[in-house]
């Protein structure tokens, strides 16, 4: 039977949830995607994903089914070089897509962390995405508006925050962030539980994304309960 996870992706490609369980790649048209320049290859099991525009699928089920790809590294850039040639802008990943998957919640809330509102805490907000990772900072959205944010700060400080975006189905994607000089003493972890218990009492999805590059981040994500669903490949093109 589909769970929630199974269902919030069928939703995003726009497929049936059993789709998952079937062997083999198949093309699709964007639906979550829509408006995205590119291509997403996802890759959950057996079952792999080639998401692109609309006016590209003929050309992709082509390629899919009648080259000889090695299917046995999909996301390698050599598989991607085969679809897509020159087109090729950028290619981002691979990435690690999670979710929280524990049955109930055994955090113990941190006296240091609380909810970031008000004038002065938004300023300390601003301060932390100027602590000189600013590609981090982007990629944790912490400069977008989203949801509730969680902060923890030492001495008056903010060194830590995560919130999350609010997505269709009821779902939730975790952002964080921690300065630089305080990374590695757990701070990141304890803002996300936080946020995964705010998302966990409205009985929302927990999603969670990160390069597997990023080993500290694939780390913290499994040592909240967060695991591996699928990994995927996003491809910009001209």
């Amino acid at each position: 039977m589909p769970t929630k996870i199974d269902r919030y992706w069928s939703t995003f490609f726009g497929i049936s949830p059993d789709t998952f369980e079937k062997p083999g790649a198949m093309v699709v048209p964007h639906a979550g995607l829509k408006d995205y320049n590119g291509a997403w290859l996802f890759v959950r099991g057996q079952r792999i994903i080639l998401s692109v525009p609309s006016q590209m699928v003929l050309e992709m089920t082509g390629k899919v089914e009648t080259e000889t790809l090695d299917w046995d590294d999909p996301l390698s850039e050599k598989v991607l070089h085969e679809l897509f040639g020159d087109r090729i802008t950028k290619m981002i990943g691979p990435v690690f897509q999670g979710y929280y998957s524990l049955p109930d919640l055994s955090f113990t809330q941190s006296e240091e962390v609380r909810e970031i509102e008000g004038s002065g805490d938004l300023e300390a907000l601003r301060d932390l995405g100027e602590s000189c990772d600013h590609d981090g900072w982007g990629d944790s959205g912490l400069g977008e508006a989203r949801h509730a944010s969680y902060g923890l700060w030492l001495r008056g400080q903010l060194v830590a925050a995560a919130n999350y975006k609010v997505l269709p189905g009821e779902a939730g994607f975790i952002g964080v962030f921690t300065h630089p000089e305080y990374r590695g003493r757990g701070h990141g972890q304890t803002v996300v539980q936080a946020v995964v218990s705010d998302l966990y009492s409205r009985d929302h999805l927990v999603l969670y994304q990160t390069l597997m590059s990023n080993e500290s981040s694939v780390g913290l994500a499994r040592r909240v309960g967060i695991v591996e669903y699928a990994r995927n490949m996003a491809v910009r093109l001209r």
